[in-house]
């Protein structure tokens, strides 16, 4: 994917920043990307539980931003 990035708290935070609309829908599919590649990584490791838990809330907050600046319908 074009502009990828490997750290998934950059790739959110320029997701939750974007203004653009078009450029959003790109930079959230690229945050969404990072942390399901991290999650990978992750996934089976005691170590990172903290990680997992901001990652969820980075998730759901890029759900809530979904619905709102895409018209998303809820969940």
């Amino acid at each position: 994917m074009p502009g990828f990035s490997a750290n998934w708290k950059q790739s959110w935070g320029k997701a939750m920043r974007e203004m653009d609309t078009d450029r959003f829908a790109v930079a959230v599919t690229d945050a969404e990307t990072a942390m399901f590649r991290r999650y990978q990584v992750i996934a089976d490791s005691s170590a990172h539980v903290q990680e997992r838990m901001q990652m969820a809330d980075a998730l759901d907050n890029l759900l809530a931003a979904k619905v709102k600046r895409l018209h998303w319908r809820p969940v």
